[in-house]
C-alpha cells in the first residue's frame, strides 16, 4: 500500500492528541573494525563462519544514538531493530535516584531455524552475564525529555571487558504476538506510558551517514516520495511481498526479507546472491563463509528491492562496502545462514526513511529529500 504525504498528514491530524509525537534525536553511522563488527554479529546469532565476517568485509557501519540510563548521562548506544534488550558494557551503568535490582541476566548467541519466522535458538552459547536493574532511560534530544521510568537495563559484569562497541546496545525489535519477553523494549514501554502520539518510530539515515530517530509520528516533511506500507510478521519480517531487481528489472519475486538496523550488510541466500551478481555483472568470489561480490566503482550496478510496485535501490554510497582504487566490494553478501531470508541491514537504510509501526505490525519505506 502506497500512502501519499497529504493523506498521511490528514491521518495524523485526525488522531492528534496531547503527546510528544514529533520528537526526534540525532542518529549517526559509525564504522567499526572487523573485531568489533564480529562481536556484534555473534550476539545476534550471526557467527563468523555462518555470516562471513572476516577479511573480505573490513570496516563496517552501525547506527548509534545518545541516551541517559539511570545516573549515566549521554551514553552512545547501538540502535538495533533486530533485538529487544538494553545492555550496557561493564562499568557503564550508574544507578539513578530510584533503581530497582531485578536479578541476573545473560546475553547469548545461537543457531536459529530461519525457515520458521520468530523461532528461538536451537542452542545458546553464553556471551555475557550481569545484573538487571529497573531504572529511568531517557533519549537525549526531546524537549521536554521523554523517558521510560522503569526500563529493564542489563549491566554486564562478565566478561569484564566491553562486548558491544561504545557503551552498549538498545533493542527496537517489534513484539511477537502473546510473547511478553519481546514486549518490554524501550519503544514498547514508551507506548504503554502514553508518551507517544502513535506507537511507532522512524529511522531516517542519509547517505552522508547522519540522520534522525523519530518517535510517535511519521516525519512527512522529510520524505521525497510517497510511503509504501506493508504488513510484518514477528519482528520486522516481510513475508513474500518483496521483489529483487537489477536495473529496474525483476529477477526474483516473492522473496522473504527481514529489516534489521543492527546488521551491517545485506545478506541473501547463497545461490540467490550468485544469480543476482551474475545478472548485475558483479564478479563472484566464493569462500567457506559465503559469496562476496566485486564491481567497478565507476559503474555501480543498480540493485533494488521492490514493494507494492515501488523499487528502492541501494544507494551507490551504501553499495560500496569497501574501495580499492576502482575496485569496489559489494555490501550484499551470500550465505546460507538465514535459510530463504534476506536480511536488509544498514546499507538498505541509507537514503531513506523507514517507519516502524509497533502495535500495527507494519513497516513503511520512503526515499528522503
Amino acid at each position: 500500500m502506497s500512502v501519499s504525504k497529504r493523506a498521511l498528514c490528514l491521518l495524523l491530524l485526525a488522531g492528534l492528541r496531547v503527546a510528544h509525537g514529533d520528537s526526534s534525536q540525532p542518529l549517526f553511522l559509525r564504522k567499526l573494525d572487523e573485531n568489533a563488527a564480529r562481536a556484534v554479529a555473534e550476539t545476534k546469532g550471526q557467527t563468523q563462519d555462518a555470516a562471513g565476517y572476516g577479511k573480505l568485509n573490513g570496516d563496517q557501519g552501525f547506527l548509534f544514538a545518545h541516551f541517559s540510563v539511570g545516573g549515566s548521562q549521554d551514553l552512545e548506544l547501538l540502535i538495533d531493530t533486530g533485538s529487544w534488550g538494553l545492555t550496557l558494557n561493564p562499568g557503564k551503568y550508574k544507578p539513578g535516584a530510584n533503581p530497582h535490582k531485578a536479578g541476573g541476566f545473560s546475553v547469548g548467541s545461537g543457531t536459529f531455524d530461519h525457515n520458521v519466522v520468530g523461532s528461538w535458538p536451537r542452542f545458546v552459547i553464553l556471551q555475557a552475564s550481569g545484573v538487571e536493574y529497573r531504572d529511568v532511560v531517557t533519549y537525549n534530544g526531546a524537549v521536554p525529555p521523554i523517558a521510560v521510568r522503569q526500563q529493564a537495563v542489563g549491566s554486564m559484569t562478565k566478561p569484564n571487558k566491553a562486548l558491544y562497541p561504545h557503551d552498549g546496545v538498545i533493542g527496537f525489535a517489534g513484539p511477537y504476538p502473546n510473547d511478553p519477553k519481546t514486549d518490554a523494549t524501550f519503544i514498547s514501554n514508551l507506548c504503554k506510558q502514553g508518551a507517544l502520539m502513535s506507537c511507532r518510530f522512524g529511522i531516517a539515515l542519509r547517505t552522508d551517514q547522519t540522520g534522525q530517530l523519530y518517535y510517535g509520528a511519521i516525519a512527512v516533511d522529510i520524505l521525497a516520495t510517497d510511503i509504501v506500507i506493508v504488513p510484518t510478521r514477528g519482528s520486522w519480517y516481510i513475508s513474500r511481498l518483496t521483489s529483487l531487481t537489477v536495473n529496474g528489472k525483476t529477477i526474483q519475486a516473492d522473496i522473504d526479507v527481514s529489516v534489521d538496523s543492527g546488521t551491517s550488510v545485506i545478506y541473501g541466500p547463497l545461490e540467490k546472491v550468485n544469480d543476482l551478481f551474475n545478472a548485475a555483472g558483479v564478479q563472484v568470489v566464493r569462500s567457506a563463509s559465503g559469496i562476496t561480490g566485486y564491481y567497478d566503482c565507476r559503474s555501480p550496478p543498480k540493485i533494488g528491492f521492490a514493494l507494492s510496485g515501488t523499487t528502492f535501490e541501494i544507494a551507490p554510497e551504501a553499495l560500496a562496502l569497501a574501495k580499492d582504487g576502482n575496485n569496489c566490494t559489494a555490501s550484499v553478501k551470500g550465505t546460507n545462514a538465514f535459510g530463504p531470508w534476506w536480511i536488509l541491514g544498514q546499507p538498505f537504510f541509507q537514503g531513506r526513511y523507514i517507519d516502524h509501526d509497533v502495535t500495527g505490525h507494519k513497516i513503511g519505506f520512503a526515499n528522503l529529500k
